[in-house]
Protein backbone atom coordinates (compact mmCIF):
# COMPACT_ATOMS: atom_id res chain seq x y z
CA UNK A 1 0.00 0.00 0.00
CA UNK A 2 1.51 3.50 -1.29
CA UNK A 3 1.58 6.13 1.93
CA UNK A 4 -1.83 7.48 2.48
CA UNK A 5 -3.63 10.67 4.37
CA UNK A 6 -7.28 11.04 5.71
CA UNK A 7 -9.01 13.70 6.34
CA UNK A 8 -12.55 12.93 8.62
CA UNK A 9 -15.70 13.71 6.71
CA UNK A 10 -17.43 14.65 9.93
CA UNK A 11 -16.39 16.68 13.25
CA UNK A 12 -14.64 14.84 16.32
CA UNK A 13 -15.70 16.68 19.83
CA UNK A 14 -14.49 17.11 22.90
CA UNK A 15 -17.17 17.44 25.55
CA UNK A 16 -14.84 17.99 28.25
CA UNK A 17 -13.16 21.35 26.35
CA UNK A 18 -15.94 22.13 24.20
CA UNK A 19 -14.08 21.90 21.05
CA UNK A 20 -14.59 20.25 17.32
CA UNK A 21 -12.54 19.18 14.96
CA UNK A 22 -11.57 17.49 11.81
CA UNK A 23 -9.48 14.50 12.41
CA UNK A 24 -6.28 14.54 9.68
CA UNK A 25 -3.75 12.36 9.63
CA UNK A 26 -1.87 8.82 8.15
CA UNK A 27 -3.64 5.55 7.16
CA UNK A 28 -1.91 2.89 8.79
CA UNK A 29 -3.46 -0.07 7.99
CA UNK A 30 -6.34 -1.17 5.34
CA UNK A 31 -8.83 -3.98 7.15
CA UNK A 32 -10.37 -5.09 3.96
CA UNK A 33 -9.55 -8.43 2.18
CA UNK A 34 -10.02 -7.85 -1.99
CA UNK A 35 -11.52 -4.62 -2.27
CA UNK A 36 -14.18 -5.85 0.47
CA UNK A 37 -15.31 -3.91 3.44
CA UNK A 38 -14.88 -5.77 7.22
CA UNK A 39 -17.72 -6.69 8.80
CA UNK A 40 -17.10 -4.32 11.60
CA UNK A 41 -17.76 -1.88 9.32
CA UNK A 42 -14.39 -0.41 10.19
CA UNK A 43 -11.83 -0.95 7.29
CA UNK A 44 -8.69 1.41 7.93
CA UNK A 45 -6.94 2.21 10.84
CA UNK A 46 -5.61 5.62 11.44
CA UNK A 47 -3.47 7.40 13.09
CA UNK A 48 -3.68 11.39 14.31
CA UNK A 49 -2.44 14.01 16.65
CA UNK A 50 -5.32 15.63 18.39
CA UNK A 51 -5.92 19.06 19.09
CA UNK A 52 -4.91 18.76 22.46
CA UNK A 53 -1.37 16.92 21.16
CA UNK A 54 -1.97 13.57 22.25
CA UNK A 55 -1.12 10.97 20.09
CA UNK A 56 -4.59 8.88 18.50
CA UNK A 57 -5.16 5.71 16.93
CA UNK A 58 -9.00 4.82 15.76
CA UNK A 59 -10.48 2.80 13.30
CA UNK A 60 -12.42 4.78 10.50
CA UNK A 61 -15.01 3.34 7.81
CA UNK A 62 -14.23 4.15 4.32
CA UNK A 63 -17.32 6.65 4.34
CA UNK A 64 -16.22 8.48 7.06
CA UNK A 65 -12.59 9.55 5.53
CA UNK A 66 -11.47 11.16 2.57
CA UNK A 67 -7.95 9.51 1.39
CA UNK A 68 -5.37 10.84 -0.57
CA UNK A 69 -1.72 9.92 -1.12
CA UNK A 70 0.85 11.30 0.78
CA UNK A 71 4.51 11.55 -0.31
CA UNK A 72 7.62 9.72 1.52
CA UNK A 73 9.24 12.95 3.08
CA UNK A 74 5.82 13.79 4.69
CA UNK A 75 5.06 10.57 5.75
CA UNK A 76 8.11 10.09 7.35
CA UNK A 77 8.05 13.56 9.07
CA UNK A 78 4.45 13.01 10.53
CA UNK A 79 5.62 9.10 11.96
CA UNK A 80 8.58 11.01 13.25
CA UNK A 81 5.83 13.84 15.00
CA UNK A 82 3.88 10.88 16.26
CA UNK A 83 7.04 8.95 18.20
CA UNK A 84 7.50 12.53 19.94
CA UNK A 85 4.37 13.13 20.53
CA UNK A 86 4.28 9.12 21.85
CA UNK A 87 7.09 9.44 24.06
CA UNK A 88 5.76 12.55 25.97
Amino acid sequence: MAHQKFIDKCKEASLDHGIEYFAVGLIVSCNMENGVPNRSGKDYCVEYIDPFGHHQMAWRASDEIEITPIDEDHHMYLKHCYEVAQAE
